[in-house]
């Protein structure tokens, strides 16, 4: 007896395994969008579906930046025709048709903007995601099968270069998405996604590793969008043995150059906390004493930057700015006097090289502004009244001299001429 049960309970586990075995054929795995999942095996896309678009966001310093301003666009269409198949961990293969007119749409569109939460950008590039949303009609299917999909991707060129994006030409613009619908008693239903980068007619196994979680990273950042940011600081540094040390000189500085108003922020000297300002916003204004500074985080590399200070004493104080990016050094050939001003240049300055959104390939733009630092200095002049307090001696001096000399010479006179 016990051997019969033990036979019945062996058969029914291996029929559990045939079951199981058959109902995974094209079986939902984990969120492809999950981290650290690119380039997995058996990856698709789960029910409630979105794809990812990301940004890759640098900053050399490790500072929190804001998103840039900009808007991707989306739309969704379907091959010709399609020659391929998908083939799953089993070996079971299917042909993959082209998806019907209306079964799969997506999100129009997706937007970054600075108006939502900081982004903890690192040096190497934190990549931030977003959904966009894809949903199936069945009612536009009439049987089983696994249908074909193109996701492409839109967006203005000025609107890549307003942003301070950087992508590369080898950007891909297009997603190819199958849809996998199955026979449920007597309906249709979803049972899975597959993305990946390739073409109308491209076959996927479950060994592939082109499938995706959308426009996300890949192998470098020649895949993905990426956003640099840059760091300046200017510092106020007196000098001279008749300079005031303790003295607080008034700078303005203002960021421009940025067509969709990006945000970024600065610390003031002895603040403990940093403000938030639009480039093209209001300039940031305080006056700065000896070693203090104004530091100011995640410009676009599209940013310009003016700094100027003014000479608020009685002295003439002369002036020295240094730029460790270039390392030029602008010296005024006189003295700033009482009420005149010194600036970084005559006109703002780009603070990178940045010219282009397209380019070869992805790599920071050459940063041309960095810690900026004014001089003012102030050395001991020569004591006056000199002339004037010395000028009595001198010619009583002189005097004395004179008549010295007169006497001397009127007494050798008359003993020559008593001598005859």
């Amino acid at each position: 007896m016990k051997k019969i049960s033990k036979k019945i309970f062996a058969a029914f586990m291996a029929m559990v395994l045939i079951v199981a075995t058959a109902a995974t054929a094209f079986a939902v795995t984990p969120d492809m969008a999950a981290a650290g999942t690119y380039g997995a095996t058996n990856q698709v896309l789960t029910e409630g579906v979105n794809l990812k678009k990301s940004i890759v966001f640098i900053n050399p310093d490790d500072k929190a930046v804001y998103e840039p301003n900009i808007t991707f666009n989306y739309a969704v269409s379907s091959p010709a025709s399609v020659t391929a198949t998908v083939t799953d961990a089993n070996n079971r293969s299917a042909a993959v048709k082209p998806g019907p007119a209306g079964g799969l749409s997506v999100a129009p569109s997706v937007s970054f903007s600075a108006s939502n939460d900081i982004v903890a950008a690192t040096a190497a590039g934190y990549e931030l995601s977003k959904n966009i949303a894809l949903s199936v009609d069945l009612s536009a299917f009439q049987s089983a099968g696994v249908y074909r999909y193109k996701i492409s991707e839109s967006v203005a060129s000025a609107d890549l270069a307003a942003a301070g994006l950087l992508r590369s030409e080898n950007y891909v613009s297009d997603r190819y998405v199958d849809v996998y619908i199955k026979n449920d008693n007597d309906a249709l239903a979803v049972y899975g996604f597959s993305c990946f980068e390739g073409n109308d007619n491209t076959s996927l196994t479950s060994e592939s590793t082109n499938k995706s979680a959308g426009f996300v990273q890949g192998s470098d950042l020649n895949d993905v969008d990426v956003y640099y940011t840059y760091n300046v600081s200017v510092k106020k540094v007196i000098d001279g043995t008749l300079a005031d040390m303790l003295h607080s000189f008034p700078f303005s500085i203002s960021v421009t150059g940025s067509d969709n108003a990006a945000k970024y922020q600065y610390k003031l000297a002895d603040a403990n906390a940093n403000t938030d300002a639009l480039v093209g916003g209001a300039a940031i204004e305080q006056a700065l004493g000896h070693n203090k500074q104004i530091e100011i985080y995640g410009l676009p590399a599209t940013a310009n930057i003016a700094v100027s200070e003014t000479n608020n004493t009685a002295d003439s104080y002369s002036v020295v700015i240094s730029n460790d990016m270039s390392g030029a050094v602008k010296a005024y050939a006189d003295a700033i006097a009482a009420g005149g001003s010194a600036a970084l240049s005559d006109a703002a300055v780009a603070v990178t090289d940045y010219s282009a959104a397209v380019v070869a390939s992805v790599a920071a733009s050459q940063q041309k502004y960095g810690a900026i630092r004014f001089t003012n200095s102030l050395d001991a002049v020569s004591p006056t009244g000199v002339v004037v307090r010395f000028m009595p001696y001198a010619l009583m001096f002189g005097m004395a001299f004179y008549f010295f000399f007169v006497t001397k010479r009127d007494k050798k006179e008359e003993e020559q001429t008593a001598a005859l």
